[in-house]
């Protein structure tokens, strides 16, 4: 959302809220990058990759829960 004041003929002050993950929902993610890259793949005989790293695939964590902010500008 952006509401523009106009001050005067060349100066401009502009309110903005911006908003993140909104409506809160759980984005989860995966090994952290390049943990997944790196692994050990055997492929066998039936054309079947085999990842030996324990923790592939493992959900760790997620991204971070609503996030809302202001911004306040001068334009001149």
């Amino acid at each position: 959302l952006v509401r523009r004041f106009k001050l005067n003929e060349r100066i401009n002050f502009n309110i903005r809220a911006e908003a993140f993950n909104l409506f809160n929902q759980t984005t989860f993610l995966f090994d952290p990058a390049g943990s997944t890259t790196t692994l050990p793949v055997v492929v066998n005989g039936s054309n079947q990759a085999v990842f030996s790293a324990p923790n592939f695939g493992l959900i760790d964590r997620s991204l971070p829960a609503r996030r809302i902010q202001l911004v306040a500008r001068f334009e001149f």
